[in-house]
């Protein structure tokens, strides 16, 4: 039984949603990339959806067709952002069911979302070797998923490879490939189960499909929004206990794909709702230039042992297998009826809309069957033979014995085994020519023929022919590159034979002495090679584009001096990417301090290029030792009028002090001020040394003696969360309270931490995570209190976090 589950070559693709979008009923989906038009570097990029439409929640509709996915393209070789875009809505479907009790019962509802955009890219930046990606994510896998872990909180990653859409200077053409519309289907319980999960290419690529990981995106974060898809590579889902990529499906045989024709099979020994994915890769020429990866899941349910007898197609009271006639006729299809069957017709493995009767009306050409299930039950349904609808008249073949015609006068194109009962008309560039058997041509371009029978109007579909120009021997493909140093040379060569002439050019200038079938050049440029056979015939060759390395210039981005100050690693950036760091400290591109230790280091970055050349460049990265310092009192509680003494003790005695706020001191820049404050104060002081180290402190001098209730609330203006013990939190101080709320907000306006407990203090880390911990900068604050006498009190303030 052929179950067209037909699913695109998924180009692995990723639906970018704004943040308040998060579902839990995304089946899975594809991306579709179409050349346009090849010269302007227009292409239509479709993202498909497949939603469960059994899981929909109020308003998802109107979301699926207000959002839009965002598609984002990088190079492979080094993550390079190339473009990034946004798809929004085009159209939507309801999928349809062969077994229509079966999906009534089980609740089956699925709808195919599809949103295009034609999009014009740089043909000319898209020429990179290794190829490219695109990536979009969506948030989040179906819920009912029995073979994942929290699906959902999965979101889905898609994402699709393909190739340099300009090679040797020419453009390229290429599209993805493409799926037709699935029809909605199921697997019964230990019964195998096969169903086509193919595609089509348009440049006549070949496909290979597999079993492949599905891929997640970020984890989602309710309100928060996420940020543009990152870059490969990617993780996998959380497989549920005894599931994997190639038991996706638990049988025997478990889920499994045909690499060649890209048919599924199962026959599954447990229910539920599973998901899998498969991976379809694209070859041309003996390489493979892209990679698609399709998300998709099927429910396997326990189905009723008895099924319908299968159906049998009839025409004209007569079985059919193949059935002639005219274009622009029609007939009847027809199969037994009965009450308590239903009936789903296809053409081509594709459900047809609307056809669920037991009889079809026919005009175009195709294979039919029909899918015949109870109407009132859900059992396994049964499929009819196969039945051929084709054109009464035969299509003609064309047949030459040669389809060059510059290296001949003329060239007779003829019908291969004509029949005298037929005429044939012969036409070249949409204008007829002739009708007879057989045609002589001088001139390159299409030449097309068509069958008419002699009695009556009907006519034949049409075979076509295209006759060229070129020289007899066809010319090599250049190399993707030809790289070499300064000073060296690489030869350039073409098909050599004595029967031709030949001539080399660079940036469409002629070479002297390039008048041999290879070439050795020192210099960069587009070379290019002309030649002409003993016929006269003359072809130009494809680019080959050399370039000549006369140094690598490596950029190494400057270190600054810094302090040694607890677990110190810092990211080094050089470019071209891909280079290699050594000296002291270097673990690939992280410069450890505690391992290089204090003083000077010599750090050099060195980049090869494919084609050997190099360049380096070193910077010394200065490590000073760190100090101490210390504060006492840490705080103090004084009446208003009286002062505290502040001494401070470091391990460096040649620093410098500052204190802020300056208020309220006697002097801001000495060790050990006395400070008179008439409120509640907290002091920091930054002690810098002459190598440009700095180390904080604070103290918080609580004042009483005031009646005002915002008086009664106190908290500092800084605080210092590394770690040290010290001044790690920010806390809130105050007496008889009632109830509390203490925000606090990022310069963004977004909220990084809120507490109602006056006990519970804020770490610096987002939401009190240390594991993710908020930068150095000034929060904006929130505190609403009421004290237990009914006063209220609310500020809004703001609070220095340093690191």
């Amino acid at each position: 039984m052929k179950h067209a589950l037909k699913i695109s070559l998924v180009c692995m693709i990723s639906l970018v949603y704004p943040s308040k979008v998060r579902a839990d009923h995304i089946f899975g989906g594809y991306i579709s990339m179409q050349q346009m038009d090849a010269a302007k570097g227009n292409f239509r990029f479709s993202v498909n959806l497949y939603i469960d439409d059994a899981r929909g929640y109020a308003g998802y509709i109107d979301e699926l067709k207000n959002y839009s996915s965002e598609i984002k393209i990088f190079r492979k070789r080094d993550n390079f952002v190339m473009d990034k875009f946004y798809v929004p809505y085009e159209s939507s479907r309801s999928i349809i069911f062969d077994n229509p009790a079966c999906a009534a019962q089980k609740n089956f509802k699925i709808s195919a979302y599809v949103r295009a955009y034609i999009y014009k890219v740089d043909i000319d930046k898209y020429d990179d070797p290794d190829g490219y990606y695109m990536v979009t994510d969506i948030c989040c896998r179906n819920i009912d998923l029995t073979n994942v872990d929290d699906p959902g909180n999965n979101t889905i990653m898609f994402y699709t490879e393909f190739p340099a859409l300009k090679q040797n200077g020419q453009i390229v053409n290429y599209s993805t490939p493409e799926f037709p519309p699935i029809n909605g289907d199921f697997i019964c319980l230990n019964k195998l189960f096969k169903f086509d999960f193919s595609a089509t290419d348009k440049d006549g690529d070949q496909l290979k499909y597999y079993m492949a990981e599905p891929w997640q995106g970020p984890k989602p974060v309710i309100g928060v929004s996420r940020n543009d898809p990152p870059p490969a590579p990617y993780n996998g889902v959380d497989w549920s206990a005894g599931y994997n990529q190639t038991n996706a499906i638990p049988g025997n045989p478990a889920l499994k794909i045909e690499v060649n024709s890209g048919q599924l099979s199962v026959k599954a020994n447990k229910t539920g709702l599973f998901l899998f994915s498969v991976m379809c890769e694209e070859w041309r020429n003996g390489k493979r230039i892209g990679v698609v990866k399709h998300d998709f899941q099927l429910p396997v349910i326990q189905c009723s042992l008895t099924t319908p007898p299968a159906p049998v197609i009839s025409y004209q009271g007569n079985k059919a297998t193949e059935v002639s006639f005219c274009p622009g006729e029609t007939i009847t299809l027809e199969t037994d009826n009965n009450a308590n069957w239903v009936f789903q017709w296809q053409k081509n493995g594709d459900n047809i809309p609307n056809e669920t009767q037991n009889k079809l009306v026919v005009s175009d050409y195709g294979e039919y069957q029909v899918v015949k299930s109870f109407k009132s039950t859900c059992s396994s349904d049964t499929i009819s033979q196969v039945v051929k609808l084709k054109n009464l008249v035969a299509t003609p073949k064309i047949k030459a014995d040669n389809t060059n015609i510059c290296n001949n006068a003329s060239i007779k194109l003829s019908v291969e085994n004509p029949d005298s009962n037929h005429s044939y008309l012969w036409s070249y560039k949409n204008t007829p020519v002739q009708t007879s058997n057989e045609i002589t041509v001088t001139k390159e371009g299409w030449y097309v023929i068509q069958a008419k029978k002699n009695s009556g109007l009907c006519f034949s579909d049409k075979d076509s022919i295209l006759i060229t120009k070129t020289i007899s021997a066809p010319l090599p493909d250049p190399d993707a590159r030809y790289e070499a140093c300064s000073g060296d040379s690489i030869q350039l060569k073409t098909v050599n034979s004595n029967l031709l002439q030949y001539q080399w050019q660079v940036n469409n200038n002629n070479v002297s002495k390039g008048d041999k079938s290879t070439l050795w050049v020192k210099d960069s440029g587009n070379y290019t090679v002309k030649v002409k056979d003993d016929k006269g015939c003359e072809v130009d060759s494809k680019i080959y584009k050399v370039t000549i390395s006369s140094s690598i210039t490596v950029k190494f981005d400057t270190i600054f001096p810094f302090c040694l100050i607890g677990n110190k690693k810092i990211a080094l950036a050089a470019t071209p990417p891909n280079g290699v760091f050594s000296g002291t400290g270097i673990n690939n591109n992280i410069f450890d301090a505690n391992l290089a230790g204090q003083g000077k280091h010599y750090i050099t970055y060195t980049y090869k290029s494919p084609s050997g050349c190099s360049g380096k460049q070193t910077r010394v990265i200065q490590v000073n030792q760190a100090f101490t310092l210390s504060v006492t009192p840490q705080n103090s509680t004084i009446n208003k009028g009286e002062s505290v003494n502040i001494v401070t003790n470091s391990s460096n005695p040649n620093v410098l002090y500052h204190w802020h706020p300056e208020t309220y001191l006697d002097d801001h820049h000495i060790a050990n001020p006395v400070a008179t404050p008439d409120k509640t104060i907290t002091y920091t002081v930054v002690a810098t040394s002459d190598d440009g180290c700095t180390v904080s402190e604070t103290i918080k001098i609580i004042v009483l003696g005031t009646t005002s209730i915002g008086s009664q609330i106190y908290f500092p203006n800084t605080f210092t969360p590394n770690m040290d013990g010290k001044n790690d939190e920010f806390a809130i101080f105050g007496n008889d309270i009632e109830s509390f709320q203490l925000l606090v907000y990022n310069k963004w306006g977004e909220p990084v931490f809120e507490s109602n407990d006056i006990n519970t203090m804020w770490n610096g880390g987002w939401r009190n995570e240390l594991s993710n911990p908020s930068p150095s900068g000034l929060y904006a604050i929130t505190i609403k209190v009421t004290f237990k006498n009914g006063d209220k009190f609310e500020k809004k303030d703001a609070v220095m976090l340093l690191r």
